[in-house]
């Protein structure tokens, strides 16, 4: 029986990662459009995690051609 600690790869963790982050981002546009009727702050709120999924997915591709 296999009794030694798991490693986890790179990817694994770097994908855990952009998918707790992006969640987090989720969470803070889901609050912020409901506290804030401003168009502009609603608008910057999914332009903001527009930037961060084509960030997180540019990293996991560099991870990935590892």
């Amino acid at each position: 029986m296999y009794k030694q600690e798991p490693e986890f790869s790179d990817i694994a963790i770097a994908f855990t990662q952009f998918g707790s982050g992006l969640m987090f981002c989720l969470l803070t546009l889901i609050f912020g459009a409901s506290l804030f009727d401003h168009f502009l702050i609603r608008l910057l709120l999914c332009i903001g995690l527009i930037v961060y999924i084509i960030y997180g997915i540019r990293k996991l591709d560099k991870i990935m051609m590892k």
